[in-house]
């Protein structure tokens, strides 16, 4: 009977936090890419705070022309760098997909026919039905690839063209988050302020303290990946080196950008290009690029949940398990969202503002 207390407080706490992940589960599902420049503007503004304040202490700028400054620096830089990387990116993959079909006649086509021929020649003097055999089998075979060779021109073609009809979208949410950083920034006390007012006062310290948390945690997140991209170009520069690659450090910056990216990673420049080195006969360069796609693949799956879980406070196996798991329901953004969730509970509950049990 004395257990019958514990365990109402038990289930009552674990229906409690049901309740709190179906409501992040349906916001994250279904609300979160509505309201999301909005909330991305909030966030953004509450990092840029800090730096804001220190010019207002420091030079004596007015609030809002410190906040403004902060937001011009802050999309300057990020949009600078996004920007550069994308341009870089997409003329590299245009100019793969465009040149293939040439690449392919030119290339892959005259040595499959000699491969063919060859081998015809040498059955040939054994048995002529097995020659004419292999003779149909490459036929056959490179009437395939050609048509695979097609087939990906003509997807890498529509794949285009869906991203630039997604483009006027994706430029709307860009435009409104960039704004709704500068509104939000310009006043961020008030609209802080307003916003406080509208939870019950027994709340608000929590909130306060979930806020100064997640800024925190924000932070953290941004060193991490900050760190993760040196090394990521650190490996990249030395292998590119001993490969013998010229201008190793300009390919190195540019895929260690484009593997930081969301959805990319450094296989979506190393792959190719180990694919056309192969293809164009160059061996040594292809399998080499391939190990150190390899070695790369290994070590960023490796260090991320340490460096990541080492920041936030979290175990790397519990990190790359949240990781995993908001990758599968809700892609690249519950990647980020779902460690940042988990560091920020672990915080809140340290703080004392509520507990596992009853």
């Amino acid at each position: 009977m004395d257990k019958i207390p514990e365990r109402r407080g038990f289930v009552i706490s674990f229906l409690y936090f049901a309740v709190i992940l179906l409501i992040c589960y349906i916001f994250l599902k279904y609300l979160l890419g509505v309201v999301l420049p909005f909330v991305l503007g909030l966030l953004i503004s509450a990092i840029l705070c800090t730096p804001a304040r220190f010019l207002n202490l420091k030079f004596h700028f007015k609030e809002r022309f410190a906040a403004v400054i902060c937001v011009l620096v802050f999309y300057g830089t990020i949009g600078t760098a996004l920007a550069f990387a994308a341009v870089k990116l997409i003329t590299a993959l245009g100019n793969i997909f465009m040149a293939m079909p040439g690449f392919y006649s030119e290339n892959i086509a005259p040595a499959i026919s000699e491969l063919s021929l060859r081998l015809q020649h040498f059955i040939a003097s054994f048995d002529a039905s097995g020659a004419s055999g292999v003779g149909s089998f490459f036929s056959n075979f490179e009437l395939s690839l050609t048509s695979a060779v097609s087939a990906v021109s003509v997807k890498a073609v529509g794949f285009a063209s869906e991203l630039m009809a997604n483009v006027p979208s994706l430029a709307v949410s860009v435009v409104f988050t960039v704004i709704a950083t500068f509104f939000i920034s310009a006043d961020y006390q008030r609209i802080t302020g307003f916003l406080l007012k509208l939870i019950p006062e027994g709340k608000r310290d929590a909130v306060i303290s979930a806020k100064s948390c997640l800024v925190k945690i924000l932070a953290k997140y941004l060193r991490s990946y900050s760190l993760i991209f040196l090394i990521t170009f650190a490996e990249l520069f030395l292998g590119l080196s001993l490969i013998g690659i010229k201008k190793a450090f300009a390919a190195a910056l540019f895929t260690a950008a484009v593997d930081i990216l969301p959805v990319f990673g450094s296989g979506a420049v190393l792959l190719p290009w180990a694919v056309i080195s192969l293809l164009g006969g160059d061996t040594r360069h292809g399998v080499m690029l391939l190990v150190l796609y390899g070695i790369m693949a290994i070590i960023r799956n490796i260090i991320e949940p340490k460096i990541v879980g080492r920041e936030v406070g979290i175990h790397p196996t519990l990190t790359l398990f949240s990781m995993y798991v908001g990758t599968k329901l809700f892609g690249f953004a519950g990647l980020l969202i779902f460690p940042i969730g988990l560091s920020l509970a672990k915080s809140l509950r340290e703080c004392g503002h509520f507990e596992l049990n009853g």
